[in-house]
């Protein structure tokens, strides 16, 4: 088990409120996991902070998902997304685990009250260790965009959540278990 900061850069997202964003081209990453967390295709703002690293998004209830570049984190005060940057190559299945594993055993911590904070979740302890031979290809798994058009992105996301519900069970059940992976219920130092 490693500190999330001796594994990941943690970044801050900086964006406007979804509502101010005209249609476009970049996800933009709010709170939750329903579509993967993607609010909508937005073009960005000036000042936005657009990723363009494949990496894990944390909500401000500690959410995760795996997000593909580019993207836009929502950067609100109150609810803002945390970005985690690999700080070595890690495959999409390994970032697959490492969300998987915030999800089952992190998240929990969080809450109204107790929201994410880069500092919160730089200092929160993860497997460093993926089992042996792990793949999986998320841009396989997920169906093509196809027209750039609302109702084509409407049936894709629709898509994807079929396949993010039947991995959320692959995950729970098989690789946690199988690695050994266990909550931790202390902080890191």
């Amino acid at each position: 088990m490693k500190r999330i900061d001796e594994m990941f850069n943690v970044h801050r997202a900086q964006s406007e409120i979804f509502s101010l964003y005209k249609p476009g081209d970049i996800p933009y990453v709010g709170n939750g996991l329903s579509d993967n967390a993607v609010m909508g295709l937005v073009k960005p703002l000036p000042g936005d902070r657009v990723f363009e690293f494949r990496g894990v998004a944390l909500s401000a209830f500690c959410e995760a998902t795996v997000q593909s570049p580019p993207f836009i984190g929502c950067g609100r005060a109150g609810n803002g997304i945390i970005v985690l940057e690999p700080q070595t190559p890690m495959s999409a299945a390994q970032l697959a685990c490492t969300a998987s594993y915030i999800n089952l055993a992190v998240r929990w911590r969080f809450s109204w009250y107790w929201q994410t904070t880069a500092t919160r979740i730089a200092r929160l302890m993860i497997p460093d260790k993926f089992p042996e031979g792990i793949k999986f290809d998320v841009r396989t798994a997920l169906p093509e965009m196809g027209a750039s058009t609302d109702n084509g992105y409407k049936l894709a996301l629709s898509q994807s959540c079929q396949v993010r519900r039947m991995l959320g069970s692959a995950f729970s059940f098989g690789w946690v278990q199988t690695v050994g992976w266990k909550p931790v219920a202390r902080h890191g130092r």
